[in-house]
């Protein structure tokens, strides 16, 4: 990691530049990341259920993830 405008850092990653429409304005969404986060093993994905302490963090980001209708989503970023 490094400071904004640093040269000192490397990239994390690249993009793949066919992921992008270049004849699109530049203030187009091409790409939207979700991050999706809570602790690890605590979900089965197969059968999602509260935690022993009753947190329902992992069901709520689990039903996120598949529930969601990104089709749709995407529909209203797309120009």
């Amino acid at each position: 990691m490094a400071p904004f405008g640093s040269t000192e850092g490397i990239a994390l990653l690249k993009p793949n530049p066919e992921w992008f429409d270049p004849s699109l304005p530049r203030t187009a969404f091409q790409l939207v990341t979700v991050k999706f986060t809570y602790l690890c093993g605590s979900t089965d994905p197969d059968d999602p259920k509260p935690t022993e302490d009753g947190s329902i963090i992992g069901v709520r980001m689990w039903e996120s993830l598949h529930k969601s209708d990104w089709k749709a989503i995407r529909a209203v970023l797309a120009p």
